[in-house]
């Protein structure tokens, strides 16, 4: 659920997507970090994070339990 609201955050982003080995290694310290390390990995802008937070929440908590 992570990876995939995660993708399509970076999607609207003109970024690639991150696969489950990359959010694995990203998971830990909570969202912002999480978002953060995402635009990071996919050669975004990470100081943009906290204003990307609230899209990434909107996208991911309808979600939060479709894959878990």
């Amino acid at each position: 659920d992570l990876m995939e609201s995660l993708n399509v955050l970076l999607r609207r982003e003109g970024l690639r997507a991150v696969d489950p080995d990359e959010t694995r290694a990203m998971i830990g310290d909570g969202v912002l970090k999480l978002v953060e390390r995402a635009l990071e990995r996919t050669g975004g802008d990470p100081v943009r994070a906290p204003e990307l937070l609230a899209d990434f929440l909107a996208i991911y908590e309808p979600r939060a339990s479709a894959n878990t």
